[in-house]
């Protein structure tokens, strides 16, 4: 597993806003240097997903929740075979193909999405997802954190 760097663990570099720049600057030596003044916090995962059913299809918004992704590949995961599902991502510059990835030791054909800019706060990736046959399947999705690592993305309603 990737570890992060000490900074990336803390958000109180977020805090330039409210705080201002010299004092969030002396926060982050601090944080460097292992001499914290507040508690490091988990790095949760930057990147969520609203699931909104319409129909016989879902309606998915990815959204960076914190600060930018500038790597948008993401990977969905069927029950079904993928062949059968139809991905429309909703905007002009992407690129989508059927692969091959190993979870658990097992082979999985999923439906990768890469698009062509970074995913921000406020502003997220549309896709809208259904089965060929107008049939319910369930589904997971992922964001590519290396070359060949994904992370899973929190899917709410």
């Amino acid at each position: 597993m990737y570890q992060y760097p000490a900074i990336f663990g803390d958000i109180n570099h977020l805090s330039v806003y409210s705080n201002g720049v010299e004092t969030v600057l002396n926060q982050m030596v601090d944080i460097i240097r292992g001499q914290s003044k507040t508690p490091l916090q988990p790095l949760k995962n930057n990147l969520i997903c609203h699931v909104k059913a319409n129909g016989d299809s879902y309606d998915l918004a990815i959204e960076a929740t914190m600060y930018t992704e500038p790597k948008s590949n993401y990977l969905l995961v069927t029950d079904c075979p993928i062949q059968n599902i139809i991905v429309k991502p909703q905007c002009s510059m992407y690129e989508s193909t059927i692969i091959t990835v190993k979870r658990n030791g097992v082979d999985i054909k999923a439906f990768w999405i890469m698009v062509e800019y970074a995913t921000v706060p406020n502003f997220p990736f549309r896709i809208n997802v259904s089965h060929k046959e107008k049939k319910q399947f369930v589904f997971s999705l992922y964001h590519q954190i290396s070359e060949e690592d994904f992370e899973p993305i929190t899917l709410t309603t």
